[in-house]
C-alpha cells in the first residue's frame, strides 16, 4: 500500500522476547549462546576484525548542542538555567512539576538581566528560602568556564532573545497590565521550544527542513509569505506557521534577530558545517550575503531613514548573492561550478555526508558474505527490495565504545524519566502490577520492528541489549538510501533519536521529521514528553489521520511468540519468525477500507464516485 519505502514509517522495540526472569537458559535471546554474539547495532568490522571508525569533532563534522565543544551550537539559548526560566515563562506546560510553575518577579527580572549581561560566564540560580517555603526564591551567583570562542556567539544569541522578550513583554502589557507579564498564548509554543530541557533540546527542530529554510530566508530578506510559503511552513515548521498566522504575512521586527539565528543554526546543524577544506568554504561564503542583508535591513529600521540609491545597490548585491548560493546549502545540493567551484576534497566530503559513493552514485547492496554484514546478517530480517545493507555502521569516536554503546548514557535515556528504555518499561510494568519488578528488571532483550501505518511489517531485528536510539539509526543509515528515507519517522523516543542522528549523520537525516506517537506524547501520568511541540504529530497535516500507534498492533502480534524465543536457538527463531511475519503480511486486510471510501483523496476516487459526489 505504501510502497517499498513509506513516506510515514513507524518503529518500536518489542520487550519480552527474552527469558521472562532475565536468567540464563539453554536457548533463547537471553541464553548463553546469544551472550557471545555481537549485537545488531555493533560497529561493522573488516575482514581483520577491526571496527570501521569515524572521528567526530564539534564544529567540523557536526554542530554540538551543549556548552561543551567548539563551533556553532544548535541552540538559541545555550545556558541551561536560562532555558529553564524561558520554558517556565512560556506557560506551555502548566501542569508540569518542574516547568509549569509561573516565574516569580525576581526570576523574570533575573532572566532579562542575565540575557543582557556581557559576562556570560556568570551563572544565576534560584533556591528555595529555607526560612519560608512560600517566599520568593533566593538568587545565587557563581561562575562556569566557557571557551573564549563561544563568548561572542552566546552574547549575540542572548541579545536576540532579549529583544524578542522585550517585544513580547510590550504586547503582553498592552493586553494586561500585570507584572511580571504572562506570556501571550501565540508565543507560548515557540518560547517553550526554545527552553526545552537540555537533554532533548535542539532548536533547529523549529525549522529543520530545507524547504522551510527557503521560506525563512525570504522573510529575513524583507519578503512577505504567500499562500505557498505558508503551506510549506505548515508542512515542515508548524510552530512558525501558527505564529505567522497571528501577524499576517510577516513576523514582527523584534523577532527577526532571533529568527536569523535560528536560520543559521539550522542551516549549519543540517550538516553544512566544516564543508570548507583549507578555506572558509561554500556554506560560510553563502551565509555571508544573508548576514550582511540582515544587518543592513536592521540599520534601515532603527535609523528610520529611507535608504539611498547606493545603500540599496549594496543591499541588492548581497541579496542576489544570498539567493544564488543559499538554496544549494538548504537542499545540500552541490553548486554549479560557475556559482562556487568545490575542490575534489570538498565534493567528496559532501558526498560522504549524503551517503553517496566517491563518484556521486548511490551505494549498491553489499554481498551477503561481506564482513560488514556479519552482525546484521545473523540478527536481522529485512527481506524487501531496497532494504539490503549498503554501507557499514561506524563506531563514532569519541561518542561510543567498541560495541557502539554511547559513552554518555543520557543519549539513550527517555525524554522525561531519565531512564533507559528497558529501565522505563520495567518501572511501568512494576507500577501497573503486570509483573513483579523482580521478573521485569532485566527484561530488556527483544526485537525491533519497522512498519507502515497500515501495519505491514517491513523488517525486524533481534536486540541483544537494551533498546536504544541506535536500533532505528542502524537500520536507516546502513540499509536505506537518503532519497528513500521517510518524510516522517514515528517512534516513542523520537526526540532522543533525532538528537542521536543529528550528532552523527546530520546531512543524511536532515529532511526526516522525527515525531512521537500520540499515545506517548500526550500521556500525562507515567511519561509526558518534555520535548517541544515540534514532535507532536497533531501539528502536521500529513500525519493527522495516521494511526501513529499502528506499530503497537505489530508488537502485540509478535509478542505471542515469546515462548518460542525463550527456547529456540537464535538461528531457528529468526527463520520461524521471518516466515510468520511474511505470512501475516500476505494475509493482512486493511482496516481503513470503509474510511477510505468516504475520506480518500479526490484524485483516488473512481470516475463514477467523482461524478456522483462532485457533480451533484
Amino acid at each position: 500500500i505504501c510502497g517499498l519505502h513509506p513516506k510515514v514509517l513507524l518503529c518500536d522495540g518489542i520487550a519480552g522476547l527474552a527469558c521472562a526472569d532475565g536468567g540464563r537458559q539453554k536457548g533463547g535471546l537471553a541464553g548463553t549462546s546469544a551472550a557471545a554474539v555481537r549485537p545488531f547495532t555493533a560497529p561493522s568490522q573488516d575482514s581483520a576484525g577491526v571496527n570501521v571508525e569515524k572521528t567526530m569533532e564539534a564544529g567540523v563534522n557536526f554542530c554540538a548542542a551543549s556548552l561543551e565543544g567548539r563551533g556553532m551550537k544548535r541552540r538559541l539559548v545555550i545556558q541551561p538555567e536560562l532555558r529553564t526560566l524561558l520554558a517556565r515563562f512560556s506557560g506551555h506546560h502548566p501542569k508540569d512539576p518542574d516547568l509549569g510553575k509561573p516565574l516569580a518577579q525576581k526570576e523574570y527580572v533575573e532572566l532579562l538581566v542575565a540575557l543582557e549581561r556581557a559576562d556570560v560566564e556568570v551563572v544565576a540560580g534560584f533556591v528555595a528560602d529555607p526560612a519560608d517555603a512560600d517566599a520568593d526564591p533566593i538568587l545565587l551567583h557563581w561562575r562556569r568556564r566557557i571557551l573564549t570562542e563561544q563568548v561572542g556567539q552566546i552574547r549575540s544569541k542572548n541579545e536576540a532573545v532579549l529583544e524578542l522578550l522585550d517585544g513580547i513583554e510590550r504586547e503582553a502589557m498592552r493586553e494586561n497590565l500585570r507584572w511580571p507579564p504572562r506570556c501571550p498564548g501565540k508565543w507560548s509554543e515557540l518560547l517553550y521550544g526554545l527552553g526545552t530541557p537540555l537533554s532533548v533540546s535542539d532548536d533547529s527542530n523549529l525549522i529543520q527542513h530545507g524547504r522551510a529554510l527557503a521560506v525563512v530566508r525570504k522573510l529575513l530578506l524583507g519578503g512577505a509569505a504567500n499562500g505557498e510559503d505558508k503551506a510549506t511552513l505548515a508542512e515542515h515548521a508548524p510552530v512558525l506557521r501558527r505564529l505567522l498566522d497571528h501577524y499576517g504575512d510577516v513576523y514582527p521586527d523584534f523577532f527577526m534577530p532571533a529568527l536569523h539565528h535560528l536560520y543559521r543554526l539550522t542551516l549549519f546543524g543540517r550538516g553544512a558545517c566544516g564543508l570548507g577544506i583549507g578555506r572558509a568554504g561554500w556554506a560560510l561564503s553563502a551565509i555571508e550575503g544573508l548576514d550582511y542583508c540582515v544587518r543592513l535591513a536592521r540599520a534601515f529600521r532603527t535609523q528610520q531613514n529611507v535608504p539611498n540609491a547606493e545603500q540599496l545597490e549594496v543591499f541588492r548585491f548581497w541579496e542576489a548573492r544570498a539567493n544564488d548560493l543559499l538554496p544549494g546549502i538548504e537542499s545540500l545540493t552541490p553548486p554549479a561550478p560557475q556559482q562556487y567551484p568545490l575542490s575534489q576534497a570538498e565534493l567528496q566530503l559532501l558526498r560522504d555526508r549524503l551517503g553517496l559513493e566517491a563518484d556521486g552514485s548511490e551505494p549498491h547492496a553489499l554481498p551477503s558474505d561481506h564482513p560488514f554484514c556479519k552482525e546484521q546478517r545473523k540478527l536481522g530480517c529485512y527481506p524487501l527490495p531496497g532494504w539490503e545493507q549498503k554501507q557499514p555502521l561506524p563506531q563514532y569516536k569519541p561518542f561510543e565504545d567498541e560495541l557502539g554503546r554511547s559513552v554518555d548514557r543520557r543519549e539513550e535515556h527517555r525524554c522525561r524519566s531519565g531512564l533507559t528504555v528497558g529501565e522505563f518499561d520495567a518501572e511501568i510494568a512494576a507500577k501497573s502490577s503486570v509483573k513483579s519488578a523482580k521478573r521485569m528488571q532485566q527484561h530488556t532483550k527483544g526485537g525491533f520492528v519497522f512498519c507502515c501505518p497500515h501495519r505491514v511489517i517491513y523488517g525486524f531485528h533481534v536486540m541483544l541489549r537494551g533498546e536504544s536510539p541506535r536500533d532505528p539509526f542502524t537500520v536507516l543509515y546502513t540499509r536505506v538510501r537518503r532519497r528513500d528515507l521517510p518524510d516522517f519517522l514515528i517512534y516513542d523516543n523520537a526526540c532522543k533519536l533525532q538528537a542521536y542522528c543529528m550528532r552523527r549523520e546530520p546531512a543524511f537525516f536532515a529532511d526526516v521529521r522525527f515525531l512521537v506517537d500520540r499515545f506517548h506524547f500526550q500521556r500525562t501520568d507515567a511519561e509526558a514528553h518534555k520535548c517541544g511541540p515540534g514532535f507532536n504529530p497533531d501539528y502536521y497535516d500529513a500525519v493527522r489521520w495516521v494511526n501513529t500507534s499502528a506499530v503497537e498492533s505489530c508488537n502485540s502480534y509478535l509478542i505471542r511468540f515469546k515462548v518460542l524465543a525463550w527456547f529456540s536457538s537464535l538461528d531457528t527463531f529468526l527463520v520461524i519468525l521471518a516466515n510468520v511475519v511474511g505470512g501475516r503480511n500476505s494475509k493482512l486486510r486493511r482496516v481503513d477500507d470503509p474510511k477510505s471510501r468516504i475520506a480518500g483523496r479526490v484524485d483516488r476516487w473512481t470516475p463514477a464516485v467523482q461524478a456522483a459526489l462532485l457533480n451533484s
